[in-house]
Order: C-alpha cells, then structure tokens, then sequence
C-alpha cells in the first residue's frame, strides 16, 4: 500500500532534471526534503556539476546530517524556511518548494526569494509542489503554531478532504495526526496556488507555469528570460487535457481506495476480539507518505 500513491517530486525527475540541464545553476535551494530520497538525486547532480546545494528541512533524515558534516557542496539547516530564508537569504539561481503547504508559508516564501534575487540581480526558476489539488486553495499546516494567527485558519487534524466539497468530511484525505486542514477551500489567503497568485498580482514582472499532474508542479520565474523559454519547453508536452484527466481520475481511484479502507477498518474493529492488538491497515497518511 505504501506505494499505491505518486506523491513524491521525484516522479517529476524527467521535467526537473531537464531544467537543471538547461539552467546549471551554480547553486540550488531546497526547501522540504521529506525522505531525503530527492536530495540525494540533487547531491548527484551538483557533485556531477561542481554546484552547491543548500537543503532547509526542519526534520532532516540521518543520513542528510551526516552528508553534510562532510560535504563541501551540501549545506543542511536544520530550521523552518522563513527565518532560513529572513536570515541567511537566497543565492541559489534554482529553487524548489516543497515544504509547509499553505499560503503564509509559501506567499513568505516567494516574496524573501524574489528580495534577495532582485539585491543579486538573479532571473532563476522556482519550482513548487502541490500546487493543485487538494493544497490549491487549502491550508494545510504541519504545525499551525507557527502560523500568526491573522494568518491561520480554522483547522481540522481529525477530518479529510474530497473531490468537490468546500468542507471537511469524516474520512476522505488526511493527516490523521500528523497535518491538518483548513476547514474550509477556497477563498482569500488559502492555499498554496492562491499565495502563487497573490506574489504574482504583487510581482507582475513574473510568470506561472504548471504540470497539473501528481498534485501539481508549478514554475515561476520572470517573464522573457531564459529560465522561462526553458519552462516553456520542458513543460509544453505536459499542459494538456489529457495530463489534467489523468490526475482527476488518479485522485478519484485513490479517494475511492481510502473510502474501502475505511471501511474494511471498521468491519475489522467490529469482528475483533476485544484484547485484539492486531495493527490497523495503514492511514491514509501513511500511505501517502
């Protein structure tokens, strides 16, 4: 089951690694790095091309610690990334996003990268994941007390969200314990596209690319330079219908095996003897993760 669910960035490899073929940034910026398994790609990369890599990750995996007590080319902070980003800034001509899904996070995230990019004179490319569905027009927090509270929106760790509904259900898409989600999609300063939306309206200097596939990967980057004709290519075979049938098809299968899940669950709990201490199925959570 821990495989049934395409989540990760790495099955963007062929539209990622292309644009760091075409950019050979000399250094790049990860924010987010889940398992490490995509930072490893990225450490490759870099050791291949003599560039740096700069990861921001709150709960680095082990082995990233250890890389980067030996490395010259991989910096770790171990920290979230807005007083990363508040801080130390941002030099690396290539950026990906994939850390705090909601819109203070992200809309901070873009406007301390493009103050730092205008101060060095850098035209680069940002990268975002989860820019679709179900974090589109939805906050979800991994840790809403270091949301202010202007910003935060009611939230739910125990409810899940589905296809087409504004509000929360019993069941459907969730953290169970280790995220929640706003109670609510859509509406003004919610969601990950809707931040992407309002740095642009700020920053009209810039332009917004998007693959609508495994929850979405948008580019951002300034309008008539060479990162976005690169954007313009790598994305061009991926913006189509079909990809965006694809994904709504994806999220309904995957929502339909959650809802079985759920109630394969439940019947066992049923039938279980009442010392049973067989382990659940996984959550969804799990799964996904």
């Amino acid at each position: 089951m821990a495989n049934l669910l395409l989540h990760s960035l790495k099955e963007f490899d062929e539209i990622i690694f292309a644009l760091l073929e075409r950019a050979k940034p000399r250094s790049v910026l990860e924010i987010g790095s889940e398992t490490g398994a995509f930072s490893d790609r990225l450490m490759r990369l870099c050791e291949d091309t003599g560039a740096e890599l700069v990861t921001v990750e709150p709960e680095p995996a082990p082995h990233l610690i250890e890389r980067a007590l030996t490395s010259e080319r991989f910096h770790l902070y171990k920290g979230l990334s807005l007083p990363f980003l508040e801080g130390v800034g941002c030099r690396s001509e290539f950026v990906l996003i994939d850390g705090d899904h909601n819109h203070h996070t992200v809309f901070h995230e873009l406007m301390l990268i493009e103050r730092a990019w205008a101060a060095q004179g850098i035209e680069g490319t940002i990268l975002l994941h989860d820019v679709g569905w179900p974090c589109a027009r939805r906050d979800a927090y991994y840790g809403p007390g270091v949301i202010p509270p202007e910003a935060l929106h009611a939230h739910s760790y125990e409810h899940g969200t589905t296809l087409d509904r504004n509000e929360l259900i019993a069941g459907g898409f969730r953290g169970c314990g280790a995220f929640a989600w706003a109670k609510h999609e859509g509406g003004p300063r919610n969601g990950v596209r809707t931040a992407v939306d309002d740095f642009l309206r700020e920053h009209p200097r810039f332009v917004y690319n998007a693959v609508d596939a495994v929850f979405g990967l948008g580019a951002v980057t300034v309008r008539g330079t060479k990162a976005q004709r690169d954007v313009d290519e790598v994305f061009a075979p991926y913006d189509n219908a079909l990809i965006r049938r694809l994904e709504r098809n994806r999220l309904e299968l995957y929502l339909k095996v959650i809802e079985l899940q759920d109630a394969l669950d439940a019947e066992r709990a049923r039938h279980a003897p009442a010392n049973d201490a067989s382990p659940a199925i996984e959550t969804a959570w799990e799964v996904a993760s």
